[in-house]
């Protein structure tokens, strides 16, 4: 599939650099990898397509405009198991992709280093198959994803972030050997990020 949000993401990362010098505020660059489970009418076969587990990663761009609070822009690409999709010629997996912005607020620390926080962003999203050398892809939809962290420094300016997040849209879809249908692409999503400060 292509992927015009992920070079828009690079892109953006790659000019931020050079920028901060003259920025008022705070820059945090971020990765993360881990795992996405399914729920939902996705993960249902019928009336979904029997999704499974499988893993994710992304990226971020933090603007933390205050120590508390931060706005970022974020880019999210999940891949899933598809049960029944080998029966109508499509590949055994599913890709979810999203672009969105939100919000972090950090929470008074209660552990020594360790920085929780909760996090909201909405997003815009496709479900897409594959298969016999055509992309299948559902219309682009809005959603939101939901969840919290907690943010450890490894040292001046690098930390991590395990956190666990609920992702939720619809994806709406019009295939030629299925029926037309409208499923919440729901996910529990499970990962460790990397970030960097500017």
């Amino acid at each position: 599939m292509r992927l015009p949000s992920t070079w828009c993401l690079l892109a953006a990362l790659g000019v931020a650099s050079p920028l901060t010098a003259q920025l008022p505020v705070p820059l945090v660059i971020g990765g993360h990898l881990g795992v996405a489970v399914p729920s939902g009418d996705i993960a249902d076969s019928p009336p979904g397509f029997g999704a499974e587990s499988g893993p994710s990663f992304g990226g971020s761009l933090r603007v933390e405009a205050t120590p508390m609070f931060g706005v970022l822009a974020s880019y999210e690409r999940v891949y899933l198991g598809c049960d029944i999709c080998n029966a109508v010629g499509l590949d055994d997996n599913a890709v979810l992709e999203a672009i969105g912005g939100g919000i972090r607020v950090t929470l008074p620390a209660t552990a020594g280093r360790f920085v929780p926080w909760l996090e909201g962003t909405l997003v815009r999203q496709t479900l897409g198959f594959s298969g016999d050398g055509e992309d299948f892809t559902s219309e682009a939809a809005l959603g939101f994803t939901a969840g919290a962290g907690v943010t450890v420094p490894l040292m001046d300016r690098v930390e991590i972030s395990p956190r666990l997040r609920y992702f939720s849209a619809p994806a709406e879809f019009d295939f030629s050997v299925l029926p037309d249908r409208e499923l919440d692409a729901s996910a529990v999503l499970l990962d460790v990020g990397l970030g960097i400060r500017l």
